[in-house]
């Protein structure tokens, strides 16, 4: 049984016995209502608690969806009477993370924390990944977690620091970029934009779906890649999304940046962009192609 089948199950037991909710103790439930479907509603009411139930006639159906409806379920429940004592234990910290200290070392394992990452990733800062467990964070977990978004690698980068530094691949935050584009202005905050400009060099472009409506009312296609340097500058001059804004910015770079620079002049704040989008290094040999630019470093000692 997994979370979501339990949850369905939790619902469907409060709707079919309504009157659960009237006992306040376990004695007070009459023998013959005292089924494993009519226990299960009672346990889902704010008074029912599965401690108060008899163990012999606790059931493994009944166990496990009480530890996403009552914390003090999980301590006493045996791991020998389950199937699946993994999926329990995520379920019952999804409820409440005060049962990690509860947890067992022998289930603190590399998948468990994988699992943990995919279904509620806030909950890994309970486990001392950062010092007594630090060993847990295995190259294995720290892919799959990165590889799911980059959000989930900005996390470990700022939560585990001393742990995954340098250990977070390019190779993992290419597939984050594919998976879930949305979080890709987390790049920034990894200082791994470049992941981003080479992925666009390759061919890559995200299925970005929405336009935007141009000043002269027609509608950008936001679906391919910009044809041109200007067209790129152009859809950052509208863009309010941190995600896009990086798209775009980056995707200056599939064009030589001879060609950005020369063929942008004209465009309101193309300096401002190109100080944004290249490096002093990478702009600093084509200072001649714009004065705009050429004043903008030595104004501030770039290139000095």
């Amino acid at each position: 049984m997994n979370n979501s089948e339990a949850e369905a199950l939790a619902l469907e037991y409060r709707l079919k016995y309504p009157t659960a909710k009237d006992y306040k103790t376990f004695s007070s439930i009459p023998q013959e209502l005292q089924t494993e479907d009519f226990l299960i509603a009672w346990i889902l009411t704010p008074l029912g608690r599965l401690i108060n139930v008899p163990h012999e006639i606790r059931t493994e159906r009944m166990m496990r969806i009480s530890v996403s409806y009552d914390a003090s379920a999980f301590l006493i429940i045996n791991p020998k009477g389950i199937s699946d004592y993994q999926g329990l234990i995520l379920d019952a910290l999804e409820f409440s993370t005060e049962v990690a200290d509860e947890i067992r070392k022998e289930y603190l394992t590399e998948d468990f924390i994988i699992e943990l990452s995919r279904r509620k990733l806030s909950a890994l800062l309970n486990f001392g990944l950062a010092g007594k467990n630090k060993h847990l964070l295995t190259d294995r977990v720290i892919s799959s977690i990165v590889q799911s978004s980059v959000a989930s690698a900005s996390f470990l980068n700022m939560r585990f620091s001393n742990v995954v530094k340098d250990r977070i691949r390019d190779e993992d935050l290419k597939l984050a970029v594919i998976n879930n584009f949305n979080f890709v202005g987390g790049l920034v905050g990894l200082k791994k934009e470049y992941i981003l400009s080479d992925m666009l060099k390759e061919g890559y472009w995200p299925p970005v779906t929405n336009n935007y409506v141009k000043d002269d009312g027609d509608k950008a296609d936001m679906t391919r890649p910009p044809t041109s340097p200007g067209e790129a500058m152009e859809r950052l001059a509208d863009s309010e999304s941190r995600g896009i804004r990086l798209l775009h910015m980056q995707s200056l770079k599939i064009f030589p940046i001879e060609d950005v620079i020369a063929s942008t002049q004209d465009i309101a704040n193309a300096t401002d962009i190109l100080l944004e989008a290249y490096s002093e290094k990478e702009l600093k040999p084509h200072m001649r192609l714009s004065r705009e630019l050429r004043g903008r470093l030595l104004e501030t000692g770039m290139g000095l």
